[in-house]
């Protein structure tokens, strides 16, 4: 149980880093999908930068307008309620509509230019402003005028019907995600949350963010908290977050019970992890995505910031969270 609180510490931005830090109080990150999109240029007000692999984007005022390097792409004149950026949020039509021309053309565009041509995890654009110098928007460019800049780069041209159906995947995927996680949290549900669910989440957190959650969990427990150890063998399988937390799933197995968990490989110790439990066992031993009950109590604790709901753990030694 003791491990259950770093991971709430990472997974909740509502609970830990809700503006409370130092500087950045009042920027607001959000995310530019067609898959995430890295390499956008951004400004809003005197707020310049770049996305990263996640799309993010940190802003505190609207409007805010997104280029490729001096080529205007378009620009959000309001923050969106999921914090998400899609082309056609730009274009000012439904997410639905991947069928709009301006919409497949911009879409077009930005999964032309990936780098390595691997769209499946983010687009990747690189050397901007040396590829695009001169000020102009995209909308008023003609099809053949786009063509030839990506031809230009040696870049090809992703075809339409590839196009929409990427883009449309990425509209389910992230409608889907916030709505399976607003079931867990509000309904205490967590079957249809996976380890997936909670791996994006955590990649999304900021440093500013991090520190905010390590004073607050400090604060609440003044004698520190420890993570659990957890025994690894060659039947768990990995994967990682976009900031490189690994997370681990149990297979099958005749002589185990499934469970997963975040966590990081114990200095000098070959198979034990320090870690995070995060799914609850099953009888028949096969991996599942439920998550704990006691998980689903102190997650709507922290989004209620309810502290006489309970808190759940005996804090021992006293640490700091930290990226992996």
């Amino acid at each position: 149980m003791y491990g259950l609180l770093i991971f709430l510490s990472l997974l909740l931005l509502a609970g830990c880093g809700d503006g409370e830090t130092s500087n950045n109080s009042s920027l607001r990150t959000s995310y530019f999908i067609d898959a995430p999109v890295k390499g956008l240029n951004y400004e809003c007000g005197d707020i310049k930068g770049v996305t990263d692999e996640k799309g993010a984007f940190s802003c505190s005022q609207t409007p805010i307008t997104f280029k490729i390097g001096s080529l205007e792409i378009g620009k959000i004149d309001t923050f969106t309620s999921d914090n998400n950026v899609f082309p056609q949020d730009l274009i000012k039509v439904p997410r639905e509509d991947v069928n709009n021309e301006k919409v497949v053309a911009l879409a077009q565009f930005l999964q032309s230019l990936e780098d390595d041509g691997n769209i499946t995890e983010y687009i990747n654009i690189t050397d901007t402003q040396q590829a695009f110098p001169q000020v102009e928007k995209f909308e008023v460019l003609s099809q053949s005028a786009v063509a030839q800049k990506l031809l230009s780069l040696n870049k090809s041209v992703v075809p339409k019907s590839k196009v929409q159906s990427h883009l449309s995947w990425w509209v389910k995927v992230k409608a889907r995600k916030d709505a399976r996680i607003m079931k867990a949290l509000t309904l205490g549900d967590a079957s249809v949350v996976s380890e997936n669910d909670i791996v994006d989440e955590i990649s999304r957190l900021t440093d500013n963010e991090l520190n905010s959650c390590n004073e607050k969990i400090n604060f609440i427990f003044s004698n520190g908290y420890s993570p659990k150890n957890i025994i690894w063998s060659s039947n768990k399988s990995q994967t990682l977050s976009s900031k490189n937390t690994p997370i681990f799933v149990s297979k099958t197995s005749s002589s185990y019970n499934s469970y997963g968990w975040i966590g990081e490989k114990s200095s000098g110790v070959r198979y034990s992890y320090n870690g995070i439990d995060l799914f609850s066992t099953q009888e028949n031993n096969t991996a599942h995505t439920e998550l704990k009950n006691e998980t689903i109590q102190i997650l709507n604790w922290l989004f209620q910031k309810d502290l006489s709901s309970g808190i759940y753990f005996t804090p021992k030694v006293k640490t700091k969270l930290s990226k992996i």
